[in-house]
């Protein structure tokens, strides 16, 4: 896995998944990488065993794996530090 790479499991049938992979803002400051978990459930079990798509998506950065709220927070804070970020530099 690459560094500052996040891998996100989501459900593709899911509306709010499906819109909330769209409207990242994460790629400026990390390699992010969307996958549909319904197609690639190998890479998953790979990944995270012990972790049900069904329970929520499923971001993994530097071999930590979160899911449903957990994921959501980690995701907000990382936008938040890619934001930040810009905001320093101007």
């Amino acid at each position: 896995m690459k560094t500052n790479q996040i891998i996100i499991f989501y459900d593709e049938e899911c509306p709010f998944c499906k819109n909330y992979t769209n409207f990242l803002k994460l790629k400026k400051g990390f390699d992010l990488k969307l996958i549909d978990a319904r197609k690639d459930k190998v890479e998953l079990q790979n990944i995270c065993k012990n972790l049900d798509i069904n329970d929520g998506f499923i971001v993994i950065y530097e071999n930590h794996c979160f899911q449903g709220a957990k994921a959501l927070e980690f995701l907000n804070s990382a936008v938040y530090k890619v934001v930040f970020r810009i905001l320093c530099q101007h």
